[in-house]
């Protein structure tokens, strides 16, 4: 047993030690030669120790911050005990997510009714007085575990939230996510009384590309598409894939005039580099409608920006047609034949 006890408590002390380098412990006891030696010891450990000498300190510090992620406390400070006092932290805030270790007396070693209490409250642990130090390393060292495997499991839920609202194709929003931030931001338009303008637009003669270059060839033109698309975004506009070759983008704070510079912009940005499909270089046009929120319904908005949408795709495809229909946006010179022209923009229409 003795050799099974060392090699246990060198393990643990390892560990501990390894995370310790990085971490705080807040410290709240009353008595302050025990206070003292928890400090010292702590502190020989590679802890960052902050002590408090009764529950109204203690408190402070909790709430002065980001808290500590380990919290030791006795449950004999002065001002308030140290189960009050976590009752009322863990009311007051719901910041803390410290890992809590209570300290008590041998004779009030805790019962069912103290555990009971301790669930209710968030103490994790109890260690009796005086701390034994191995005692106090298999506590933390349970302490780090759980914590790490907290963490371990906060990141997976924000990589399936992630990939649960994106596109996995592109990385942009899907088209059910999107939906729900637009309602959003179509609400806060409202409010705020500021523009929203629907940018919706597809590749042209997408289905001919799937054709000779297989669906493979085209899933990489559309990673390459949405890459370049992220290039002309601000921080705020919301870009989803709509469709197989469909893309939306809503643009806070744009009038019609400026969600077709967008659309002249992104007809540059295809226009001027070719795609890269198995060592062959691929021209692609795009279409584009334009509607304007004004507050109202993003579905009937959208059914807006489609309907121009198939204007444009009708008028031949490479140009935006903006709601309602009598304005059209077109390269000078452009032809029925996509790609045709480079030249100069120009807007005609009302």
């Amino acid at each position: 047993m003795g050799k099974l006890s060392q090699a246990n408590q060198s393990a643990i002390s390892a560990s501990s030690s390894g995370l310790a380098l990085r971490s705080r412990i807040l410290v709240g006891a009353a008595d302050s030669l025990e206070r003292s030696i928890l400090r010292d010891l702590l502190a020989d450990w590679g802890y960052q120790v902050i002590t408090a000498d009764d529950g109204a300190a203690l408190l402070e510090a909790l709430n002065e911050g980001e808290p500590a992620p380990i919290l030791i406390v006795d449950n004999a400070l002065a001002g308030l005990d140290g189960v009050a006092l976590l009752h009322q932290f863990h009311w007051q805030s719901s910041r803390c997510r410290c890992w809590t270790i209570a300290l008590t007396d041998s004779s009030e070693s805790p019962g069912k009714g103290s555990r009971a209490l301790a669930r209710g409250i968030h103490i994790d642990d109890f260690l009796t007085k005086p701390v034994n130090e191995f005692d106090l390393r298999v506590s933390l060292h349970a302490a780090f575990r759980v914590r790490a495997i907290h963490a371990e499991m906060l990141e997976s839920v924000d990589a399936a939230r992630f990939h649960a609202s994106r596109d996995s194709l592109t990385g942009l929003w899907n088209r059910e996510s999107l939906l729900t931030r637009l309602f959003l931001e179509t609400d806060r338009a409202q409010r705020m009384g500021s523009p929203l303008a629907f940018l919706l637009f597809d590749l042209d003669h997408f289905s001919l590309v799937n054709q000779r270059y297989g669906y493979d060839g085209g899933d990489n033109i559309l990673r390459q598409f949405a890459s370049r698309l992220r290039r002309h975004l601000r921080s705020y506009d919301l870009a989803g894939r709509c469709g197989e070759d469909e893309f939306l983008i809503a643009m806070p704070g744009c009038s019609m005039r400026d969600a077709w510079g967008m659309a002249q912009r992104l007809q540059d940005c295809i226009r001027r580099r070719p795609f890269d499909i198995l060592k062959a270089s691929v021209s692609v046009t795009a279409s584009f409608g334009i509607a304007q929120s004004g507050g109202r319904s993003p579905l009937l908005v959208l059914r807006e920006a489609e309907s121009t949408l198939r204007a444009a795709k009708q008028a031949g495809g490479d140009c935006v047609r903006c709601f309602p229909a009598s304005t059209v946006v077109h390269p000078i010179g452009h032809s029925a034949t996509p790609g045709s022209s480079q030249g100069p923009w120009e807007l005609s229409g009302d």
